[in-house]
């Protein structure tokens, strides 16, 4: 039998990677795709289930080096499938006309498929092997659901989603880590020093640019940072939104939205104004200089979710 505490610290790591999932496509994407999270997690569990069901034998056998190399693949693939999803040149806005947008997100299903997969066939094997005491891994596999679920959510508020996604990743060589201590204590020390190298890589690499997210090019923005001299004053993440404040020496930002009865009000304002009918027309100064009737406006930080 496959011991309690790694059969919850899996089912905590591939519960909090598909809530992850949800956050990461509708900050890199759009809000539109969270719905990807929960179909790549039926295909992982769908492939998980059909090599279970093929190899049963032989994977019985070598339930728990099955189960430790299983977490262990979880653990690494978890980020590196989503960082290079993210890569590919997938651009949800062009898939009506260019059938090979598909063929990218096939891609992107097969990839994000791999650390699901993997925590799948650990579930699977601890419910094979666990006998009459199926009531034991049951309650285990939803106390680790739970807690994931609702940890990833609590960390999205003191952390980064780049950081949460490692965080994801650590739980599934700590599951590794786990099963490999329970059934050989000898291996204690080398279990340890894989998580300590896990987290150690993870701080080293970190602050590299590919392990950042990169956001959609057609985003507001992507679109804001693109004009010239914008950069990056504050960025504050959260579980609900990402916020971020771009400032601009050069071009105005202005995001001021509006209610219905003011932009009447502007219209009949704008109507009773010389300036209204010709809003490009310039203004000549006493030294004959021109400036456009919007050269005054000065607000220059655009705040963007």
């Amino acid at each position: 039998m496959i011991s309690r505490p790694a059969p919850a610290t899996i089912s905590a790591a591939i519960l909090a990677y598909e809530v992850l999932l949800v956050r990461l496509f509708a900050i890199v994407q759009w809000h539109h795709f969270a719905f990807m999270a929960i179909s790549v997690a039926l295909l992982g569990f769908g492939i998980s289930g059909t090599l279970l069901g093929l190899a049963r034998e032989w994977m019985l056998r070598r339930a728990h080096a099955v189960f430790t190399a299983s977490a262990m693949l979880f653990g690494f693939a978890a980020p590196a499938a989503f960082l290079v999803a993210q890569t590919l040149p997938f651009n949800a806005l062009e898939v009506v006309w260019a059938p090979w947008q598909l063929m990218y997100l096939g891609v992107i299903y097969l990839l994000l498929a791999v650390p699901l997969t993997a925590g799948a066939t650990c579930i699977g094997i601890a419910f094979l092997i666990c006998g009459i005491a199926v009531r034991r891994v049951y309650l285990w596999n939803l106390l680790g659901s739970g807690v994931g679920a609702l940890g990833i959510v609590a960390a999205l508020f003191a952390l980064p989603p780049v950081a949460c996604l490692a965080l994801t990743g650590l739980l599934g060589v700590a599951a590794a880590a786990l099963e490999a201590v329970v059934r050989a204590p000898k291996l204690r020390f080398r279990a340890l020093a894989a998580v300590v190298s896990f987290a150690v890589a993870v701080l080293v690499v970190g602050h590299r640019p590919w392990m950042q997210l990169q956001i959609s090019e057609y985003k507001d923005l992507s679109q804001a940072l693109a004009v010239g001299d914008a950069r990056l004053v504050i960025e504050r993440s959260g579980p609900l939104a990402l916020l971020s404040v771009v400032e601009s020496p050069e071009v105005p930002f202005r995001y001021a939205p509006v209610s219905a009865c003011s932009r009447r009000r502007c219209r009949r304002s704008s109507a009773s104004s010389p300036m209204a009918s010709s809003p490009a027309r310039s203004m000549s100064g006493k030294a004959g200089r021109t400036a456009s009737p919007t050269s005054t406006c000065r607000p220059t930080r655009w705040p963007i979710t």
